[in-house]
Parts: C-alpha cells; sequence; structure tokens
C-alpha cells in the first residue's frame, strides 16, 4: 500500500504544469541600441560599416531593408554632440529636403534611436555616394577640375534659387565618384545653411564655417550671403 501511495503521488506531481508566465509589462523601457556595424535602427536601416568619422559623429554605409537599397546614415554621438550639432543636424536634414539636384547629395529620412545615453542620438539617412571627397583627390586634369567647378556651380545655382546659401562650401564638403572617365561631383553637409534673404538670417555673433573658406565680409561679422559661397567656390 505504501509504495502504491508514493507512486501514485508521483504520477500527480508529474501531471502538475508550470504557471503561465506573466505577460510583458507594457511600461519596460524597449531594448537600448548599441551603435555600430550590425545595429538595426528603427528595425529598417541595418548599418554595415564605418566610412567616415567628424568630431561629433560617424557616417556609415546601410542597408534599407524596406527598400532594398544601400544608403548612408549619420549618426550623432550622443554623449558629445551638443544643442548646437543637433541643431546643425535637424537643419541639414530640413534644407537638403528643398533640394533635388543631381549634385546633391539627397536625405532620405531623419530620427533618433535610445543608445542609453540620457537623450536618443538623432540620425539621418542619406544618398549613398561611391566614391572619396574632393580633399583626398589629387592629379585631376584641367578639364576634370573645370568640369567639376561646372557640377558645384549648377549645385549652388540650384540651391541659392531654392532659398540657401551653404555657408561652409569646402573639398571635403564634396563627394566625387567616378562613371567611366568622368568625376560627378556631389554637394553635401548643409548643416549650417541659413535663408538666402537677409531679413530672415537669425541674430547670430559668430562666425560659422571654415576659417579658409570664409570670404571676408563674413570675418568682419557681415551675414553670408550668395557671395560668401561663391568666394569659397
Amino acid at each position: 500500500m505504501v509504495s502504491k501511495f508514493f507512486s501514485g503521488l508521483a504520477q500527480n506531481k508529474s501531471k502538475k504544469t508550470n504557471p503561465p508566465s506573466d505577460p510583458p509589462d507594457p511600461s519596460t523601457p524597449p531594448a537600448k541600441t548599441i551603435i555600430g556595424p550590425g545595429a538595426l535602427l528603427e528595425q529598417r536601416y541595418r548599418l554595415d560599416a564605418e566610412i567616415g568619422r567628424g568630431g561629433m559623429g560617424i557616417v556609415y554605409r546601410a542597408h534599407d531593408l524596406k527598400l532594398d537599397r544601400d544608403v548612408a546614415v549619420k549618426v550623432l554621438n550622443p554623449d558629445e554632440a551638443d544643442s548646437s550639432a543637433r541643431a546643425n543636424l535637424r537643419r541639414e536634414a530640413e534644407a537638403t529636403a528643398k533640394l533635388n539636384h543631381p549634385n546633391i547629395v539627397s536625405v532620405y529620412y531623419t530620427g533618433s534611436v535610445d543608445t542609453g545615453a540620457p537623450q536618443p542620438a538623432p540620425f539621418i539617412v542619406m544618398e549613398l555616394v561611391h566614391g572619396t571627397s574632393l580633399d583626398e583627390l589629387h592629379r585631376l586634369t584641367f578639364a576634370q577640375i573645370i568640369d567639376l567647378a561646372r557640377q558645384i556651380c549648377d549645385a549652388l545655382d540650384h540651391a541659392h534659387t531654392q532659398g540657401l546659401v551653404h555657408r561652409d562650401l569646402k573639398p571635403s564638403n564634396i563627394l566625387v565618384e567616378k562613371h567611366g572617365y568622368r568625376y560627378i561631383g556631389k554637394l553635401f553637409d548643409f548643416g549650417l545653411a541659413r535663408p538666402r534673404d537677409l531679413g530672415e538670417l537669425p541674430v547670430d555673433p559668430s562666425v560659422a564655417g571654415t576659417v579658409y573658406y570664409l570670404a571676408p565680409e563674413v570675418i568682419s561679422g557681415q551675414p553670408a550671403d550668395i557671395g560668401a559661397d561663391l568666394y569659397a567656390l
């Protein structure tokens, strides 16, 4: 009898099932994203490789999983990017969204990602240019130089027509890719762009831009206009 009792007790224990697990708490914050190759931003943009780095952020070659195309993603470092850098990135996205020109890098999307820092890391998704910056390109022929200059003039004319002054034109803000025997230049980084109409320019006592390409009137405190862009060119 005793053996049967313990045998039946063991069978009853084996029939017991574990209590159902509690449903996930909707108040639980989402997992933090570690920025780097392999990261997935907004379940759409997969970062594949780092292709550029600056003082405030990193540019990655990435892949848009929804549209199945390669793109470039610029992500600001949330620990180093101050309010000015965030404003510049937002301004770059807003300014470039107004432009549609073959010699200007297109911006497709802007967003932010939670990395665990006090503030989310903002990012913009851009056209991927398979080339290098103009300041890293050497041994151009005279004809190639003139051709690139004409392309950038066309890009500036388009931006000026749309009411924007670039304010930071320099070789490192021009990407160049080779198509056969021809180089195609693409202007980018409109983070310092301002409205062309001087009446719309905000009061800003600081001098923005790169010193080697600043027009004399800008250095003396005057606001940058179309002439400042042409001087830099």
